[in-house]
C-alpha cells in the first residue's frame, strides 16, 4: 500500500530519491491498520470548517507544496484568503510531504513567518 500511496505524496522529481521514499515507507510501516482506518475515517467524516476561518483572530501560516496532489494549492489559497492575517507560503518542487521533501525550505519559511510577527 505504501509504495502505491507514496507515488502521489511526493513531487514527481523526488520519486527516485530512495532515501526520501524509504523514510516515508518506513514511517508508514510503523503504523497499524487500525491507525490507518482511524485516519481515513477522520478524513471522510471531517466537517467543513470553512465558515470558521474568518473567525481566526491570530496570525496564521498556511504552508503547502506546490505540487501537492493530495491537498491542492487552490485549497490552501482559499484557506489563507479567508483567514484574517493569514499568510500562504508555497514550497516549490514539493508535494504533500513538505517537511520530509524540503525540510530546509519549510524551516526557513516558518522561521521567516515567526520573526515577522
Amino acid at each position: 500500500m505504501g509504495a502505491e500511496w507514496v507515488q502521489r505524496m511526493v513531487h514527481p522529481g523526488r520519486l527516485s530519491d530512495t532515501d526520501l521514499i524509504n523514510a516515508i515507507l518506513e514511517m508508514i510501516a510503523r503504523k497499524t491498520p487500525d491507525i490507518f482506518a482511524a485516519q481515513i475515517k477522520a478524513l471522510l467524516e471531517r466537517p467543513d470548517a470553512t465558515a470558521l476561518l474568518p473567525q481566526i483572530q491570530f496570525p496564521t501560516l498556511v504552508l503547502c507544496g506546490r505540487e501537492d496532489a493530495w491537498s491542492a494549492l487552490a485549497g490552501h489559497e482559499k484557506m489563507a484568503s479567508l483567514i484574517p492575517n493569514g499568510r500562504l507560503v508555497v514550497i516549490e518542487h514539493c508535494g504533500h510531504m513538505s517537511t520530509m521533501e524540503r525540510p530546509m525550505e519549510v524551516s526557513a519559511a516558518m522561521r521567516d513567518w515567526l520573526t515577522s510577527l
